[in-house]
């Protein structure tokens, strides 16, 4: 899980999050409504991830600046009438069970508009300090 916005419980909240489920594809998912991607992020590198989404019934993914998938959001929905805390790197699921974040996080950022593809793939050319 990289970030979580809404209350404790994870049915009323919005996460952006790799599915250890489905092998680390990146998936945009709460309050019922889940859009999940074909691309699986590769192990044991950086990846840059970026998700945008504007009120419909899709997000847009992007990973290392590159457009991966626009799915259909399944369920419910929708993501955009959630109040509550923005957390980043852990969660409270179902039943009261936490779920962490196991990697590390650089340049976290979040935005109250939906980035172009262009601007996405310029934030990615910005590059990135060597972390050690």
């Amino acid at each position: 899980m990289v970030f979580r916005y809404g209350t404790t419980n994870s049915a009323n909240a919005s996460v952006l999050a790799l599915s250890t489920a489905t092998t680390n594809k990146v998936s945009l998912l709460g309050n019922g409504y889940d859009a999940l991607t074909d691309y699986t992020v590769p192990l044991n590198t950086w990846s840059h991830l970026c998700t945008t989404y504007n009120g419909g019934n899709t997000a847009n993914f992007y990973v290392n600046g590159n457009f991966v998938g626009s799915p259909s959001f399944t369920g419910t929905g929708p993501l955009n009438t959630i109040s509550g805390s923005f957390v980043i790197g852990t969660w409270t699921g179902s039943g009261g069970l936490p779920y962490y974040w196991w990697g590390d996080s650089d340049d976290l950022r979040v935005y109250d508009i939906a980035l172009s593809g262009t601007q996405i793939t310029e934030i990615y050319h910005l590059g990135t300090a060597y972390l050690e």
